[in-house]
């Protein structure tokens, strides 16, 4: 049986080059970074290397990347971090309705301590509005939080505007607020320079961009503005203590060379390509379906498509079946099904909300395959009612 994957916003294969790399780590260079004999040296060479190439690709300096375990613990760790440093009943925070669950229940937590929090609505789109932004900010605002891209429906944010009016607002204000970005889905497919951005602190994850599971690291414009949550060992500048996981870490930083190679380049091209031919042909078996989120803000290899009148879930399955693997909402979420609060807040119904699928091309995705995906489509549209 033939089998394609398409669910790479889920996760993405590791690259054979980032795999040679981190094996060499794992085999030859296992010190410890946080000993002081030559092992624990070459162990930490690695990590300053890894450390520079993160900074590097996020425009930054190494002493503003703090390395971590991905980017559930980096949205944590900057969420978080900034809140211990406030009363949270005194203050006000902005975030919006569509940010993943490791940014939206830490704010849902934080309320339940006393925090207000706003969550700003979206178009039908996806798309959040700067005045809605300007019209709910408060003297007692410390924080705002708006995804670059969005994991479901690839809408891509206007972070860059959000950073500049923040800046300038900055500069009139008593509280100074803090902006942050969850940037994992758009690091394989964006150009992310923090300054632009005008952001306070990013967040990448590893395996969105053919790296390693279980690493990622968090931009910090001002490290020490934040408190650790971690106690023990006081590494990476005391907001993470733990012994760092230097093979990741390595595949962290190969991985970053590889997405930003002119063969990468092109391939995002190709990527685009494939997914426009997918969404094409798919609209020619059934007129009726249905494409969420932006058609032009939008990441290159994103579909998430409502097919009226079919379960989402049933279509998934016949589709696996077929070795073919999507997604039904989030990956980070239960196995179980769960409504989308991305769809609903685009304003679906739920019963457009449980026929709809997410589909994500990545970097090995071939036409050859994507016919094959069609033609099982077409079987499973022909006959599913």
């Amino acid at each position: 049986m033939k089998k394609v994957y398409l669910d790479y916003a889920a996760t993405t294969p590791v690259d054979q080059r980032v795999w040679r790399a981190m094996t060499v780590a794992h085999l030859q260079q296992f010190g410890n970074p946080a000993s002081l004999h030559a092992w624990g040296r070459e162990a930490q060479n690695l990590v300053d290397q890894a450390r520079w190439r993160t900074a590097r690709f996020l425009t930054a300096g190494s002493e503003q990347i703090i390395f971590t375990s991905g980017a559930t613990e980096s949205n944590n760790l900057a969420i978080r971090g900034l809140a211990t440093n406030f009363q949270l009943k005194k203050y006000h925070a902005i975030t919006t309705a569509i940010e993943h669950s490791s940014v939206r229940v830490v704010f849902e937590e934080l309320a339940k301590q006393g925090l207000s929090v706003t969550y700003l609505p979206v178009d039908r789109e996806g798309l959040v509005r700067v005045e809605d932004l300007r019209k709910n900010i408060q003297p007692n605002t410390f924080l705002v939080s708006v995804m670059l891209a969005n994991n479901e429906i690839g809408t891509i944010q206007p972070v860059a505007a959000i950073g500049r009016w923040l800046k300038n607002l900055n500069q009139e204000r008593a509280q100074r607020i803090f902006f942050h970005t969850d940037a994992a889905q758009a690091a394989p497919y964006l150009k992310i320079a923090v300054a632009e951005l005008g952001v306070d602190c990013l967040t990448v994850s590893a395996h969105k961009l053919y790296g390693p599971k279980g690493v990622g690291a968090l931009y910090l414009k001002e490290p020490k503005q934040l408190q650790g949550q971690l106690a023990g060992g006081g590494q990476e500048a005391g907001l993470r203590s733990g012994t760092l996981n230097v093979p990741g870490i390595v595949g962290l930083a190969a991985a970053l060379d590889i997405i930003e190679s002119a063969a990468y380049q092109k391939k995002i091209v190709q990527i685009k390509n494939q997914r426009d031919f997918l969404w094409e042909n798919l609209k020619s078996l059934d007129s009726r379906i249905v494409l969420n989120g932006s058609v032009d803000k939008r990441l290159p290899n994103n579909l998430n498509i409502t097919f009226p009148g079919r379960k989402a879930e049933v279509i998934l399955i016949k589709l696996d079946q077929a070795g073919i693997a999507v997604s039904a909402g989030s990956a980070c979420a239960a196995n179980a099904w769960q409504e989308s609060k991305v769809l609903a807040a685009l304003g679906l119904t739920r019963e457009q909300n449980q026929s709809s699928l997410r589909i994500s091309l990545g970097s090995e995705t071939t036409r050859s395959e994507l016919k094959y995906v069609l033609k099982i489509f077409a079987n499973i549209l022909k006959n599913a009612a």
